[in-house]
């Protein structure tokens, strides 16, 4: 689940389905109705716009700008592996980042400039193995920090490629950054 960037009170969580409770989890009310038969793996609230919601499940990817009245399936241009993680940019809720699981070679982190209705690939030089988190770095060149299964990577608009951000850190899986 994730606390609301705008409302510290308001919760958003998911399950098979997204729900909010607007009472530090008190209560809670559904957001959506997916298929019940797939677990969300990845849920993220736009910073600049809580109403705008993206999530995944194994197969979809979906977003709402509209605090669920209406779900957008937007998985065309994402492989068919699991996304693992979104980042939303703190300034723009159209701009976002997923990264994936899995091992296909050069499908590990993708970006949408358009909340989704296209993604280019920015997976680089990244290792062929599962991306598991991903994180936006405020105040920089839109900065995203990694985790994969050998450790921290990151990346910006200044550089070509994705630099190891591993000082002191061993070749470990690294399953959540903050």
């Amino acid at each position: 689940f994730v606390i609301d960037p705008q409302d510290p009170q308001t919760l958003v969580a998911g399950f098979s389905n997204v729900f909010r409770s607007n009472d530090r989890g008190d209560s809670w009310y559904p957001l959506s109705s997916f298929p019940a038969d797939e677990t969300l793996r990845a849920l993220a609230v736009a910073p600049s716009d809580n109403a705008v919601i993206y999530c995944a499940n194994p197969s979809t990817f979906y977003r709402t700008q509209n605090d669920g009245d209406i779900w957008e399936d937007v998985t065309d241009g994402l492989p068919d592996n699991r996304v693992a993680a979104i980042a939303v940019d703190p300034d723009d809720a159209a701009h976002l980042f997923v990264c994936v699981g899995g091992f296909t070679d050069g499908a590990k982190v993708y970006e949408s400039a358009d909340a989704g209705d296209s993604w280019t690939n920015i997976s680089g030089n990244l290792p062929n193995v599962p991306v598991n988190s991903i994180v936006y770095q405020t105040g920089t060149e839109d900065g995203l920090y990694v985790g994969t299964d050998l450790g921290v990577f990151y990346t910006d608009n200044t550089y070509s490629n994705w630099q190891p951000f591993t000082t002191g850190l061993p070749l470990v899986q690294v399953m959540e950054l903050e």
